[in-house]
């Protein structure tokens, strides 16, 4: 009945039939996510001394329970758009990727059980939300590492997906800021997110 060559309507209607409805085809509706939800390497924080740039020349802010530590990196910094580039996928569409990393220490959480759960939870926030940061359409990326900070039981991920996307919002703030010259903080960028969410 159900053979490696079938296409999956065939697949479905043959479930359908065995389940005792056969009298109407199936029909299964499959929603597209719109925008690129992916997270290829290319955007993973994983260098060395990029880390480092990261948490010596960063700043940070708190959206418990995740901290977010970012860094703008300068148009200077993005490498050219070459061949050699757009191999290795650093840029897309000249767009420039912005690239993360996610921290669980573990002080906090002594298994490896729930830090690899609570590093996943990130992960798959930031995958789903990061086009907010696309959809800015700045010149230059953005470095982010987001520690959890929370001790005790782990947080269920639609907090900790509140808590990213967040500091996404605050990050387009900080760099629409940044990019006009206007002096902000993450307090300020608070305020400016919390008075355009009320709009």
């Amino acid at each position: 009945m159900l053979k490696g060559g079938d296409s999956m309507d065939q697949r479905i209607n043959d479930l359908a039939a065995l389940s005792g409805s056969a009298s109407e085809p199936a029909s299964v509706a499959v929603a597209v996510p719109a925008g690129d939800h992916t997270l290829p390497k290319a955007e993973r924080l994983s260098k060395r001394s990029d880390i480092g740039r990261l948490f010596t020349q960063g700043e940070a802010f708190l959206v418990y329970p995740v901290k977010c530590t970012y860094r703008f990196r300068s148009p200077a910094e993005e490498p050219a758009a070459s061949e050699a580039v757009e191999a290795s996928g650093e840029k897309r569409g000249g767009v420039c990727r912005n690239r993360m990393m996610v921290i669980v220490p573990k002080r906090n959480h002594r298994r490896a059980v729930v830090r690899n759960l609570l590093k996943r939870r990130m992960r798959e926030a930031y995958r789903l939300n990061k086009s907010v940061l696309s959809a800015a359409g700045f010149s230059a990326g953005v470095d982010i590492a987001f520690s959890y900070i929370a001790k005790g039981e782990p947080a269920d991920f639609r907090t900790v997906e509140r808590a990213i996307l967040s500091i996404l919002n605050k990050l387009c703030v900080l760099r629409k800021a940044k990019t006009t010259g206007t002096a902000t903080t993450p307090e300020a960028a608070e305020v400016a997110e919390r008075e355009a969410g009320g709009r």
